[in-house]
């Protein structure tokens, strides 16, 4: 896919660095399976992390993987959402 992709922060080390591997894992499939982006941004930092792309579909449904994860985020005290607004499908993870 020819996506321009900006990275924002870097990777720290910690309890829930698992699930925001997941985030990015399924985030990232989402993109390449159901959206037709030209950019994507992925935000890092120390217990959040921020996925956008501005190819999202006029309709469009939270995918079932990131529902999943967000009962796992859930567990630990922290929280998953996602959103869009103006065709940019944002999904946006923190730690309890």
């Amino acid at each position: 896919a020819v996506i321009a992709c900006t990275t924002t922060g870097a990777p720290t080390p910690g309890p829930h660095e698992e699930l925001f591997g997941l985030v990015v894992r399924e985030a990232t499939t989402n993109i390449l399976r159901h959206a037709q982006p030209t950019t994507v941004t992925i935000a890092i930092e120390a217990q959040r992390l921020t996925v956008a792309n501005d190819g999202s579909p006029a309709t469009s449904r939270p995918p079932s993987g990131l529902a999943r994860l967000a009962e796992r985020f859930a567990a630990v005290g922290g929280s998953l959402r996602t959103s869009t607004r103006d065709g940019v499908f944002t999904t946006e993870a923190a730690a309890g």
